[in-house]
């Protein structure tokens, strides 16, 4: 069996207004309370609004990891596009999954392959479109879906698995 280690989990929330925010709702009702349990794991919420925070939360965890020896489970909760191709932020920038792969690759190499992640999006997993034999991966491991998915899907499941 494989084993993955990590210190924290880093939730990263950009849905439209309206939306029911899953991220905060996972971090407030679950997450936030598992150091009392290990007193070593930190759960830290992050809500970018646009591509510029949207990137500036994948350095800030780039520096985490290299400054400080952390490892990080990513999970997104964020919307794609309707064609699969893109995320749709906040603020409705987007980004394609060849961007969301760069990102994700630079910390995973940072880590040295240990990289989770889990995806509350729809068509979330056609980021593995973008990985290649001939390039360095993304990730470990990854949880997420082909298909689109429920606010129940994410809450449920989610909290029946870690629980």
């Amino acid at each position: 069996m494989v084993e993955i280690h990590f210190t924290r989990i880093y939730i990263i929330e950009s849905l439209q207004p309206g939306d029911n925010l899953t991220g905060i709702d996972l971090y407030n009702n679950l997450l936030q309370y598992q150091t009392i349990h290990y007193s070593e794991f930190e759960a830290i919420l992050k809500s970018p609004k646009d591509k510029n925070e949207w990137y500036q939360v994948f350095n800030e965890i780039y520096t985490d990891c290299t400054t400080n020896g952390n490892a990080p489970v990513l999970h997104l909760e964020v919307h794609s596009s309707i064609n699969k191709d893109v995320l749709v932020l906040r603020s409705r920038e987007l980004i394609k999954w060849e961007e969301l792969y760069d990102n994700l690759v630079k910390i995973n190499i940072a880590i040295k392959n240990e990289l989770l992640i889990t995806m509350a999006v729809c068509h979330g997993n056609y980021l593995m479109r973008t990985a290649q034999i001939n390039r360095p991966t993304a990730f470990r491991g990854m949880i997420g879906s082909f298909e689109a998915i429920q606010v129940s899907d994410l809450t449920i499941r989610y909290l029946h698995r870690t629980v």
